[in-house]
């Protein structure tokens, strides 16, 4: 199941790339939504970058007195804020995993001016984005199902804003405004206060969906999954808040919490907190109801083929693709010529897979033998460099290339990073075998990360 799950997502976002991220069906628009997922999952399948580079230019061409279009070059009036914030994530990652900054100094301009206009949507008590009433078309969309989220100080706007904050200080360190990176980074540290402040439920492990006119609206899985997503929630939490969120979707794919798009963020966090399993879970009840259902693509909801007008190939339905690639295998890019492996062994029992990278592919295969043993297989392209992170597991031997790199008394060799949840062994291009050898009756876990 889970690779025909990966291979729907290719599949879906093949048809929604020629000169433009767009559904190949209806009004085929660049909605920027669509195009922050489909590009994910492009990482994942084909590594190509010229569509979002694009992209990126089309939107930063449509900003109009900071007001952002919510797909370009034709935004038919829709003016909708976390798309704008979406467009400025994506230039971030661009950047990163390109080096290209010949558009930089084009883009700019509009993100400064777009950053402007989004502060004038902050409360002068929280400083937090306070969304006022109206059409999403509009204000904010979140997800189908999001609702309850769109208005007043939400935190799943708001966790949006931490990370395009951040975002945009990366972009204005970069094109050499260091005064707008310093204040853009600082606004990002106090909305972060904010919101665990105004919005968090210590008692409960739980955020609220949003305050509206002085009152809290209850929790909701897009409260807590974005602020997973977004690395807002304390470290101690980050475990607690997952847990609340995966007991806040009832996993009922005919009547789901939240929708199909909305499941990139909902992936994300458990990726982020080192739930892969309960993300596998999930991917296994809502896209193998597609799939029983006779999708050949992802949809626009889960329960698309109930109405005439919702779209059989929609590309920001294909996430679990992504997931697969960037969660369960493990393998990311961290930079230009940088990657990362980062093995589940939960969720299933083996996996492997290629990643697309600029000099070529990252192969990556991993095996779990018992629950004492596991072998991560890796062939990377020559001039990259590259690290694999596995679970700090008390008494765990570590074996690079048949040479022991940590024994059963903790000892550790060579250029190793460690903190008390993770051990990051560096690698060089070419083909290195990694064994993991666990004490008896003790089981690995994934590592919990963030951006």
């Amino acid at each position: 199941m889970l690779d025909a799950v990966w291979q729907i997502g290719a599949d879906t976002l093949y048809s929604n790339m020629s000169d433009a991220y767009a559904d190949p069906w209806r009004e085929r628009g660049q909605w920027w939504g669509d195009a922050y997922v489909s590009d994910h999952t492009n990482r994942a399948a084909f590594g190509d970058t010229s569509l979002l580079r694009r992209g990126i230019y089309f939107m930063a061409e449509a900003v109009s007195s900071g007001k952002p279009n919510a797909m370009a070059p034709n935004g038919s009036g829709l003016h909708m804020l976390d798309y704008g914030m979406l467009w400025v994530q994506s230039s971030a990652d661009y950047f990163e995993r390109t080096g290209d900054h010949t558009i930089l100094d084009q883009i700019f301009p509009r993100v400064s001016e777009f950053m402007t206009y989004l502060a004038t949507y902050e409360s002068p008590t929280t400083g937090l984005l306070d969304i006022p009433d109206g059409s999403w078309t509009q204000t904010t969309y979140i997800d189908t199902v999001g609702q309850a989220s769109r208005y007043g100080q939400s935190t799943a706007v708001n966790a949006l804003y931490y990370g395009t904050l951040f975002d945009a200080s990366s972009l204005a360190e970069q094109a050499g405004y260091s005064k707008e990176a310093t204040r853009w980074k600082n606004k990002a540290e106090a909305v972060k206060r904010a919101v665990n402040t105004s919005l968090f439920r210590p008692a409960e492990h739980r955020y609220v969906t949003s305050l509206r006119d002085g009152k809290t609206v209850a929790p909701s899985a897009h409260a807590q999954a974005w602020a997973l997503a977004y690395d807002l929630v304390p470290a101690v939490e980050v475990t607690p808040v997952a847990n609340s969120l995966l007991n806040l979707i009832s996993m009922q794919p005919q009547s789901p919490e939240v929708e199909i798009y909305g499941t990139f963020w909902v992936l994300e966090a458990l990726g982020k907190a080192g739930m892969v399993e309960a993300g596998i879970d999930l991917i296994k009840v809502y896209y193998g109801h597609m799939l029983d259902s006779g999708a050949t693509t992802t949809w626009e909801i889960y329960n698309s083929d109930q109405y005439f007008t919702q779209s059989l190939s929609h590309g920001w339905g294909s996430a679990p693709t992504w997931f697969l690639t960037t969660y369960l295998l493990g393998a990311r890019q961290t930079g230009l010529s940088s990657w990362e492996v980062m093995p589940a062994f939960e969720g299933a029992d083996q996996a492997s897979g290629v990643l697309p990278l600029p000099q070529g592919v990252l192969q990556v295969s991993w095996v779990t033998h018992s629950l004492e043993d596991s072998v991560v297989q890796i062939d990377s392209p020559s001039g990259t460099l590259g690290r694999v992170v596995l679970a700090n597991t008390p008494g765990m031997v570590i074996s690079l290339d048949g040479i022991p790199y940590r024994s059963k008394d903790s000892m550790l060799t060579g250029n190793v990073i460690v903190t008390p949840e993770c051990i990051s062994v560096p690698l060089t291009g070419g083909i290195h075998t990694i064994t993991v050898t666990r004490p008896s009756g003790i089981a690995d876990r994934s590592c919990p990360t963030k951006d």
